[in-house]
């Protein structure tokens, strides 16, 4: 034994050395290894029970032991290296706890390591058990579970918890969670984001963000945004929607898959391939079926609360316009597919191939097909109430103008009304 000065304990193994300071002992267990090839250079009541660990200075810190090896504590206060890690690294700080074998915290105050070869930087309350997982700093943030390889970088009360999460980031922010089998999801900062059940997607920041049961899908930012997928039965074939999804601006939500959505409180569900921006838009479906297995491609640039329902088509802009298909049980629905209404308000297009160019309440009815009015106001075209009506090719340019009540064939006509013509006009053939 080496002993240049303090107290080495029992003194019952060999190859022990002390260098100086008060009250340090090496190997005071009589299991275990008994602190052999151990050393303590000084400070005050520290503490080796393992073979070949080594405890530089500082006071009341402890490596402890049950045949494990090789802990090293560089000082500080009050830090522990427990008694099932081997190799376990505390560099300084206060009251830090390593559980793991080849775990680390270089510093900062009351953190504590458990996982294998994980690590912890500094910070405080900092809480680490999950394999190869690493914080840098921060407060009370957790990385739990026994997966690999997650990350949370700084901040405070982030969380990455049980499941199999692997290689999940958090790069800041408050509050923030990933959890329940989430793979190489990152959430970069914010307040209270969380994804749960969804693999290799991103939340960028702001607040309050949900990604649930998603795959590749990303909020950018803003505040209470929310994409939400699950597994659906879709024609007989389990089938995960929500998937592949960009989301931006505040209070918007997305359920189905391969959309985008931006602005306030805008909704895309039940479908795929939308976009959407503006405040208050929406595109669904109101055939309780998602279109990840028959994408409707529809889109509204902009505006106000407008509304597609059921596919292929577009809203410019403008408040309250509506293109929407008729729903008549499961399995029969008529779309108002390839439709458009370029802007105004409060004008609804219900048939397929249609056209409003804006203005105010026109209207084009469900079997109305390849008609257009191109704006005014209180224009219809609506052949419904007569049995066998039949109506396309229709085209509208005034004001209060009905297509409805000239017989049960309409097609190929035009109405106007309010009309100026200057130079010349030919009606009918040459």
């Amino acid at each position: 034994n080496y002993m240049l000065g303090g107290y080495d304990g029992y003194n019952f193994q060999d190859h022990k050395f002390i260098g100086g300071g008060c009250l340090n002992r090496v190997g005071t267990s009589l299991y275990g290894c008994g602190g052999r090839f151990s050393s303590i250079v000084g400070g005050n009541n520290n503490i080796v029970d393992q073979a070949s660990a080594f405890i530089g200075g500082g006071n009341n810190n402890r490596i402890s032991s049950y045949n494990n090896s090789g802990g090293t504590i560089g000082g500080g206060t009050f830090n522990d290296i427990g008694a099932y890690a081997s190799s376990g690294f505390v560099g300084g700080g206060f009251n830090n706890y390593v559980e793991g074998s080849a775990a680390s915290i270089v510093g900062g105050s009351n953190n504590s390591v458990s996982g294998l070869y994980a690590f912890i930087g500094g910070g405080k309350c900092n809480f680490n058990i999950g394999q190869l997982s690493f914080i840098g700093a921060g407060y009370k943030n957790r990385i739990c579970g026994y997966e690999a390889a997650n990350g949370i970088v700084s901040g405070k009360c982030n969380n990455i918890t049980y499941g199999n999460n692997t290689q999940g980031f958090i790069g800041g922010g408050f509050g923030n969670c990933i959890n329940g089998y989430s793979n190489r999801t990152s959430i970069v900062g914010g307040c209270s984001n969380s994804a749960s059940l969804s693999s290799c997607s991103f939340i960028g920041g702001g607040c309050c963000n949900i990604l649930k049961c998603s795959i590749g899908s990303s909020i950018v930012g803003g505040g209470n945004n929310i994409i939400s997928g699950s597994t659906l039965l879709v024609k007989g074939v389990a089938t995960n929607v929500g998937n592949f999804n960009v989301l931006g601006g505040s209070l918007n939500k997305i359920s189905g898959s391969y959309s985008a959505v931006f602005g306030l409180s805008n909704t895309s569900s039940k479908h795929c391939a939308q976009f959407i921006a503006g405040e208050g838009n929406s595109i669904y479906s109101s055939n309780n079926y998602y279109g990840n297995s028959n994408p409707k491609h529809s889109t509204i640039a902009g505006g106000c609360n407008n509304k597609i329902n059921e596919g292929c088509s577009f809203i410019g802009g403008g408040a309250l316009n509506t293109i929407g298909g008729y729903f008549g049980g499961v399995g029969n629905v008529i779309e108002s597919a390839h439709s458009a209404i370029l802007g105004g308000m409060n004008n609804t297009a219900s048939g397929n191939r249609t056209i409003i160019g804006g203005g105010c309440k026109n209207y084009i009815h469900q079997f109305d097909n390849h008609a257009g009015i191109l704006g005014g106001r209180h224009n219809c075209i609506d052949l419904s109430a007569i049995p066998g009506g039949i109506s396309n090719d229709i085209f509208l340019i005034g004001s209060y103008l009905t297509a409805s009540d000239s017989g049960a064939v309409c097609q190929l006509i035009t109405y106007m009304n309010n009309t100026v013509v200057t130079g010349s006009l030919t009606v009918g053939s040459q």
